[in-house]
């Protein structure tokens, strides 16, 4: 079995729970290149066209406090962290809730999410053992890891275009 390896590199960012959709995929479903998606607390995460027009409303039916990150897997699966529910969300590409509770062992407030090329997915916890979780694509845990960190953990992460850089930040 070929040994992975995984490089942390610790950096500063500025951390907001809106980002934008960057990929297009081809067929009739509800995200569209350009959209905005923005966590709005409850559970709940509303999108906007690039005008600022509302077009709908994500439910992960988890009712968590703060709704704070997400990203867009290569197949338009969108995953978002629910921060107080301890637990991470997926939608299909046309925003139907596939689970409110993708993966699991999360120790205390997941807040990033990120995917490597086999679209493995890594989610960054801003508190407790801040470690850095890794999941299969179906929500099979695979390792984890404890980069050094300040204070609030690894709750910001992004993979590098090398697949195998993770970049990440604390709140020190």
């Amino acid at each position: 079995m070929m040994a992975r390896s995984l490089r942390f590199i610790s950096s500063v960012a500025l951390v907001m729970a809106a980002f934008m959709v960057t990929q297009a995929w081809a067929g009739p479903f509800t995200f569209q290149r350009g959209d905005i998606v923005v966590g709005v607390g409850f559970g709940q995460y509303k999108v906007f066209d690039p005008t600022g027009a509302f077009l709908t409303t994500l439910d992960t039916t988890t009712g968590s406090l703060e709704d704070t990150g997400g990203a867009f897997a290569s197949n338009g699966d969108l995953y978002v962290t629910n921060f107080e529910a301890n637990s991470v969300s997926q939608f299909d590409v046309h925003g139907n809730l596939i689970t409110a509770n993708f993966g699991s062992g999360y120790n205390l407030d997941p807040e990033s999410v990120t995917f490597d090329h086999a679209g493995n997915v890594y989610i960054g916890q801003a508190d407790g053992s801040a470690q850095v979780l890794e999941f299969s694509p179906s929500g099979a845990f695979i390792n984890s890891w404890s980069p050094m960190r300040e204070a609030r953990g690894t709750d910001w992460i992004d993979m590098g275009a090398d697949g195998h850089t993770l970049y990440y930040t604390s709140e020190g």
